[in-house]
């Protein structure tokens, strides 16, 4: 804010980013804020943007893929007090964000379950960059490989919520379980938001590959 004295007029404040009628608002205010936080962060990367899923699933990836979600390592960085900083999972190792979503055994019988689903021989997850952008040369539509990013998106968003439920209200899914919650979730969101296609639930269970054939969505990568 400045504070102006003019001589012939009675002493006003002034804010220098008010609206055009010179006047403070809220808006305006949150208008500024919102354009210093944007000038700080990052460009934004186009792996974290799938039309056919919910935004809140692309902050959840973006979130794991700066390694920023609550896994107990990094909460024990922080100085923390926990009573222990294994998988609560497995218990066979320490709760590391790669380890949650990909490398516990819990987490690689899911990833396993999709890949005979898929009928795919590689699932190209060895990092939390590949889960990010999901690569894989099998595909030859963009349609295909945004339906296919959707599903590993869902996986990977079901699998820490599973993590989640155990943690905190002691309620652990079995894998057939877990795996049945993503056909269903990622079907319905798919549906919801595909405008030029729409999934048979009969083939998205038994060849959800058949759908790589229609190429009108494009996957959000490079």
């Amino acid at each position: 804010m400045n504070f102006k004295t003019p001589l012939d007029k009675q002493d006003t404040w002034n804010w220098k980013f008010a609206t055009k009628q010179g006047h403070f608002s809220s808006r305006a205010f949150m208008n500024h804020l919102n354009e210093i936080v944007a000038s700080n962060l990052p460009s934004p990367d186009p792996t974290l943007v799938n039309p056919l899923l919910p935004q809140k699933i692309g902050i959840f990836i973006w979130r794991a893929k700066l390694n920023k979600l609550p896994v107990r390592t990094e909460l024990d960085k922080r100085g923390i007090d926990l009573h222990s900083t294994r998988c609560p999972i497995c218990d066979n190792d320490l709760e590391t964000l790669h380890h949650s979503l990909i490398s516990c055994k819990h987490s690689a019988d899911i990833w396993d379950r999709i890949r005979k689903w898929w009928n795919l021989n590689n699932l190209y997850i060895s990092s939390l960059n590949d889960l990010s952008k999901c690569s894989n040369p099998s595909f030859n539509s963009s349609t295909g490989l945004a339906i296919w990013q959707a599903v590993v998106w869902t996986s990977s968003y079901l699998i820490w919520k599973n993590r989640n439920d155990l943690v905190f209200g002691n309620n652990k899914q079995s894998c057939p379980k877990i795996v049945s919650d993503i056909q269903s979730k990622s079907y319905e969101w798919i549906n919801c938001r595909w405008k030029k296609g729409k999934l048979e639930w009969l083939q998205w269970i038994t060849n959800p590959k058949s759908f790589d054939a229609n190429p009108t969505v494009k996957a959000g990568i490079d």
